[in-house]
């Protein structure tokens, strides 16, 4: 309803233009001896009934006025009805009174809407006048005409939903589908349009045209900002993406899921909608124009169906996980697998029965179509565990924590284990569960509950095969966790006890690991001699004459080390690689520097493996540098370049690269090698200008540097492209939201599976995530990076990431474990320090605990002032948060510190800063009032 003012000024403006005239010509009082009210007694009455609201009494008045005065001079010369009618036949409408409404409308358009700014308002109020009284075809002729009168393009589109709506129920669909794809084509952006695309796409569903509909959604610009309509795009995107999921076309399909947002999102946005678009309906009613009026019906649709929409969402049940299984099954039917997987698995852990059914079953799927025959058993086995009345429940729950171990997923194992063995149904299944809890432990290095789990099976009085093992274990235990004299001490008395040659040899050559390891060389000497002497031949032979010629090696004995790291064979390379390293190792620190690259030159042809060869070539160069040898150390990694440089999986040789960064013009050099470089070695290029990037990022020239890894991948395609350059140039371009960082991640996930560089494939694929708005995928992606390495400089970062998404996700005490074991690390930067501790802060701000939210927020301005925005962010919500607890003062100081900082002054963050100063100036004023 129009605001009284707004609408006496109107009527005014519209009826009272001339009436000095009006009075005059009738101010009888009487016809036929009848009293009548006179002209302007029956304006007065039908403005002052339109300004209440009272839309009867006005049409009626409006209604007398036409009945009384429609022959006088006045009337038939245009003056009156011009101005009268149209409002007349608009408070008919309002009134109810269709048939009154057409009567006036028609007769305005008829006979006096030449030149009348009034035309377009007559002919859209007269259309849905017709529209209300059941004459379909005359209020789609209506308004036909309308539109293509109309001098707004705007206004046009809304009439042609309208019409469209109009066409549909009279079973003319072509045609209404016609109209709105021909409007579509050339309307603006606006509600409007939205409102006519999504009518299409409802109609191109309900007639099963769901290609049609398919193309109007990704055509369509969909702004959340500009339509209160997005709980029916959310449904038509997941009706759409179910039919071109059925039609193989996952792809599409999935472009139509990520148009749908989950339920809490979809309410907040409907109801921030709501209150925009309610707003703008009172701003659109307050304007004077009678164009303005068009709106009316229009706003107060859109505003009727977002409230229906509301309140449906409200009742509804959360379709979250049912949204994820589609977007599961459009990543399997598309091959991305691993996508598939992560959110199958996350499925698999619903309290729901049958989405945890269908998670499992088809993670199962993912895992076979990845060729990861055992975990595709390990999953069914799970699967199997939610049905314990299954037959095969007790081996199915030990093959299921051995699987796990074997995939290091420990927490998960331990749990199987610990089920087991806590169970007294399984009493066959006691010993072997308890074993494998141990070794469980060793790989977590919970040393400690190893051996006790082992002892237990150590004395166990049953005869089974694990005893002899687990003895054995008790003793490794104290020497894994650095107890080399109780190690010492066990597997001497394991030695003495074990008949079996096997543990009864390992336990000799363990006692001589943990004398090498108190420092006892001689003993340690003596012990391996009688190792070799008590079991030649044996498994750890080789290694025996390793850890002899490390021991004359601590002794100073180069000879003899020598000699003994010469005894090696071939049997296991890595052992006898190691041994090579050693040999030239010894002849460097006996000072025969030349015998020592001699002998690493001689040793390179043993190895055929690349990872071997570029090592032993790093090991050349490093001692030609150590020796000031730099034409030479250039030229060993000139041979590791011209050789590997080209493979794609030698992914060690950036190490050995890098191994000259010290050297003068070593930028230029790289540069100059780069362009020098054959176009068949376009995989080595790509690898010295990923040198060159890295070299400039740690010069500080970051820009500089991101420039040139994103060039990288416009050189060839992925599969030429050297894992590093797919890690390091993947992540850059996923955090631009560029298509070719999501598949050259991807590309390193499925080729390079066991990559030291795996970590950047996890950490790219969570940004894309976040970018599509899949916090499950997001977090996902941030839980596989399991722990810092050196090859991931972006460890501390992704944790962040992770602090923040659990964070939004709600998981407070998750996101609040991840921020302050961030700050717990020693070697963190101060830049990551305060962004801890704004993750901290937003995580209480989040839960409303604003005094703690504050605390965090001033550490950061208080410790960290050198992070602008950071600080900038701080200071503002601290004042916000102490206006919300009424400490006025407080955040008046907050802001006067903010601003009087010259570094500020044009940041973007200063206005919200004035505007917090102005409330809290005026919160304490209204106090000292008080």
């Amino acid at each position: 309803m129009l605001p009284l003012p707004s609408k006496l000024k109107l009527l005014r403006q519209i009826l009272y233009s001339g009436r000095s005239a009006v009075l005059v010509l009738f101010s009888t009082t009487a016809v036929g001896g009848i009293e009548f009210s006179t002209l302007p007694q029956l304006l007065d009455r039908g403005t002052h009934a339109f300004s209440q609201g009272d839309y009867h009494t006005a049409a009626d008045t409006f209604a007398k006025i036409e009945e009384l005065y429609s022959k006088e001079p006045e009337w038939e010369s245009g003056a009156l009805p011009t101005k009268l009618l149209p409002i007349s036949g608009y408070t008919a409408f309002k009134a109810s009174k269709y048939d009154l409404s057409s009567y006036h409308l028609e007769l305005f358009l008829d006979e006096y809407s030449e030149d009348s700014p009034n035309e377009n308002f007559a002919s859209f109020c007269l259309a849905l006048a017709l529209t209300e009284s059941g004459e379909t075809a005359k209020a789609i002729e209506q308004f036909r005409s309308f539109r293509n009168s109309s001098v707004s393009i705007e206004q046009a589109t809304v009439a042609v939903t309208h019409e469209a709506r109009l066409l549909k129920e009279t079973n003319q669909i072509k045609q209404a589908n016609d109209l709105l794809v021909s409007t579509l084509a050339k309307s603006p952006a606006g509600r409007a349009k939205t409102q006519a695309a999504l009518l299409l796409i409802r109609n191109y569903i309900e007639n099963q045209q769901f290609d049609n509909a398919g193309t109007v959604l990704f055509e369509t610009h969909w702004s959340e900002n500009a339509m209160p309509e997005l709980a029916v795009l959310s449904f038509s995107a997941i009706e759409v993406g179910d039919y071109l999921l059925q039609q193989n076309k996952p792809r599409e399909a999935l472009l139509c899921y990520r148009l749908v947002r989950d339920k809490v999102r979809l309410l907040e946005l409907q109801k921030e909608a709501f209150a925009e678009l309610e707003q703008r309906y009172e701003t659109k009613r307050r304007e004077l124009s009678m164009e303005a009026h068009l709106w009316d019906d229009f706003y107060g649709r859109v505003l009727h169906n977002t409230q229906s929409h509301l309140d449906a969402l409200s009742n509804m049940e959360d379709y979250s996980e049912f949204l994820a299984i589609r977007k599961g099954k459009a990543f399997s039917n598309e091959k991305r697998y691993r996508e598939a997987w992560l959110i199958f698995e996350n499925l698999s852990q619903s309290v729901n029965d049958e989405i945890s059914s269908i998670g499992f079953s088809n993670w199962i799927r993912s895992a076979k179509a990845l060729e990861r025959t055992e975990e595709s058993i390990v999953i069914a086995k799970a699967h199997l565990q939610r049905h314990p009345e299954s037959k095969e429940a007790a081996n199915t729950l030990l093959d299921l924590g051995s699987s796990l171990v074997d995939l290091k997923r420990f927490d998960e194992a331990l749990d199987v284990f610990t089920s087991i063995i806590e169970s007294q149904q399984h009493p066959n299944l006691y010993y072997p569960a308890l074993f494998q809890r141990a070794i469980i432990f060793v790989r977590l290095k919970q040393f400690p509950n190893a051996r006790n789990d082992f002892a237990l099976v150590s004395q166990s009085s049953d005869d089974n095969h694990f005893k002899t093992q687990a003895q054995n274990w008790v003793a490794l235990t104290y020497f894994l966790e650095g107890s080399f004299r109780e190690s010492l001490d066990h597997f001497k008395k394991n030695h003495s006890e074990f008949n079996k040659s096997r543990y009864k040899s390992e336990s000799l050559y363990r006692i001589a690991c943990c004398q090498f390891a108190l420092g006892e060389i001689d003993n340690c000497i003596q012990s391996l001699y009688s190792y070799i002497e008590s079991y030649p031949g044996f498994l750890r032979e080789d290694e025996t004459y390793l850890l002899l010629g490390d021991c004359y090696l601590e002794e100073g004995n180069f000879s003899e080390a020598i000699a003994y790291y010469q005894k090696v064979s071939s049997s296991f390379v890595d052992v006898y690689f190691h041994a090579h390293l050693q040999i030239a190792f010894a002849y460097e620190l006996s000072g025969q520097v030349d015998q020592a690259i001699e002998s690493l030159e001689q040793s390179l042809q043993h190895w055929t493996g690349t990872s071997h060869a570029i090592d032993s070539h790093h090991e050349l160069a490093r001692i030609f540098l150590g020796n000031g040898q730099w034409e030479n150390a250039e030229s060993t990694v000139t041979q590791v370049l011209q050789k590997h440089g080209n493979k794609v999986e030698a992914e060690n040789i950036l190490n050995c690269i890098q191994l000259l960064n010290k050297k003068e013009n070593y930028f230029q050099n790289l540069s100059t090698l780069a362009h020098n470089t054959q176009q068949t070695n376009i995989t080595l290029r790509c690898r010295l200008q990923l040198c060159q990037a890295l070299f400039l990022k740690n010069q500080g020239k970051k820009h500089q540097a991101e420039v040139m890894l994103l060039e990288l991948p416009n050189e060839l395609e992925f599969e030429k492209l050297p894992i590093e350059v797919l890690a390091y140039s993947g992540l850059e371009l996923a955090r631009i939201q560029s298509p070719a960082g999501e598949e050259m991640l991807n590309h390193l996930l499925r080729y390079y599976p066991e990559s030291k560089y795996i970590n950047f494939a996890h950490y790219g694929l969570s940004i894309t995530s976040k970018f599509d708005g899949d916090k499950i995928l997001e977090l996902a992606w941030l839980n596989k990076i399991s722990q810092a390495t050196p090859e991931f400089p972006y460890f501390q970062e992704s944790q962040l990431a992770k602090g923040n998404a659990l964070s939004l996700n709600h998981e407070y005490k998750s996101a609040q474990t991840v921020f302050e074991e961030i700050l717990r690390q020693r070697t963190i930067s101060s830049e990551h320090k305060a962004q801890a501790l704004l993750g901290l802060a937003r995580n209480e701000h989040l839960q409303a605990d604003y005094e703690k939210s504050i605390a965090y927020y001033q550490r950061i301005y208080t410790l960290y002032p050198a992070y602008d925005n950071i600080v900038a962010e701080s200071y503002t919500q601290s004042a916000v948060l102490f206006g919300k607890l009424g400490e006025a003062e407080k955040a008046a100081n907050t802001c006067r510190e903010f601003l009087r900082q010259k570094r500020f002054e044009a940041h973007p963050f200063k206005s919200q800063i004035e505007l917090t100063l102005e409330q809290a100036m005026a919160n304490l004023s209204a106090a000292t009032q008080l």
